[in-house]
């Protein structure tokens, strides 16, 4: 039985997709309402991809659905994007043992609620650990979710708790 999704790195051309997939996801995590400038934060989102995704400092993957054939669908494509995963590089000063110190935070892992349970999360990851590996990246950081932990866990990542913040 074939997976009802495919993946491939994303392009220039799915930024309006990656922008609403994760404005979709802040508000899902979040849970703002109409307090937040959704036009603001929509458009920030759109030039942060634009800006980023050339240079390669922003990699993402997108899961599209698979749809069932059909003789009308014959010869044309229809396949929505259902699901993402990105990776942002960050270039760090090598220290005792890495001397090759780029890392790589995982973000905006989102997969749409109709499309959950079905292994699109754990494709997106693998997808951007194989991204990474390739990339020479040495170690990746996400922040989980409750919900996200075990799909992290199963990929290979760890509890690690000597983060400190500092926002104002």
């Amino acid at each position: 039985m074939s997976t009802p999704f495919t993946l491939r790195r994303a392009e220039l051309t799915d930024v309006q997709t990656l922008v609403d997939l994760r404005i979709a996801y802040l508000r899902e995590l979040e849970g703002f309402g109409d307090d937040v400038d959704l036009v603001t934060l929509t458009e920030a989102t759109r030039r942060y991809f634009i800006r980023k995704m050339p240079s390669g400092d922003y990699i993402a993957w997108v899961a599209l659905a698979r749809p069932a054939p059909s003789p009308e669908l014959r010869g044309r494509l229809h396949a929505k994007v259902v699901g993402t995963a990105g990776l942002f590089m960050v270039d760090r000063p090598p220290g005792v043992g890495v001397l090759s110190a780029r890392e790589a935070r995982l973000i905006n892992v989102y997969v749409a609620e109709g499309w959950r349970g079905r292994g699109l999360a754990n494709s997106l990851i693998s997808a951007c650990i194989e991204t990474a590996r390739r990339a020479n990246v040495h170690r990746i950081l996400v922040d989980d979710t409750p919900r996200g932990r075990q799909i992290y866990e199963r990929a290979g990542f760890t509890v690690v708790n000597s983060i400190m913040e500092l926002t104002w």
